[in-house]
Order: structure tokens, then sequence, then C-alpha cells
């Protein structure tokens, strides 16, 4: 005897990790690092949205943004395609 399948739906309800971030200067156009993959990274000055873009199916992303002044601190975090928000990454730009 075999009965009927059922669908079932799982909601993603767990956050990404923080993502890693590489090292970010006065010079710096491109913030790389690794996070989630699928899930969307935004890199913040205060309330100031610098960028934002996709992480690769390698988990590493890299967003181009405005060169920085030095010490000023950027916070960063991952989204995953669910809206789960990961911890924020604080940079100082060196």
């Amino acid at each position: 005897n075999k009965s009927s399948s059922t669908s079932v739906k799982v909601a993603d309800k767990t956050a990404p990790s923080t993502p890693t971030v590489n090292r970010i200067t006065t010079k710096t156009v491109y913030v790389t690092g690794k996070a989630e993959i699928g899930s969307t990274v935004y890199i913040y000055n205060g309330s100031i949205l610098l960028g934002k873009g996709k992480v690769s199916n390698k988990g590493t992303f890299k967003i181009k943004i405005k060169p920085q002044k030095r010490n000023t601190t950027l916070k960063i975090y991952a989204k995953d395609a669910a809206g789960n928000k990961s911890g924020y990454r604080s940079v100082k730009v060196k």
C-alpha cells in the first residue's frame, strides 16, 4: 500500500552569516569578500547606502563604491532571499 504524497513548504528563518570583507582603503572602489550564496550584500556609511550586490554561486561578492575617507566606518551585512538579515560587519577604511 502506498499513500498519496504531500508537498510541504519549509520557511527559511535562518539568517545568513555575517559577511567577511577584504581590506578597504581610501583608494578602494570595489568592496570584496564572502557571504552566503545567493544573498545580497549591502554597504552603508551611516544611513547612506553606498552599494549593494548579489553574492555569486562561489560565495563571493564584488560591489562598486565611491572611495571613502580614511577612518570612516562602513557597515556591511547580507540579506537572503527570504528576507533574513545577517549581523553587521563594521570595517574601518585604512
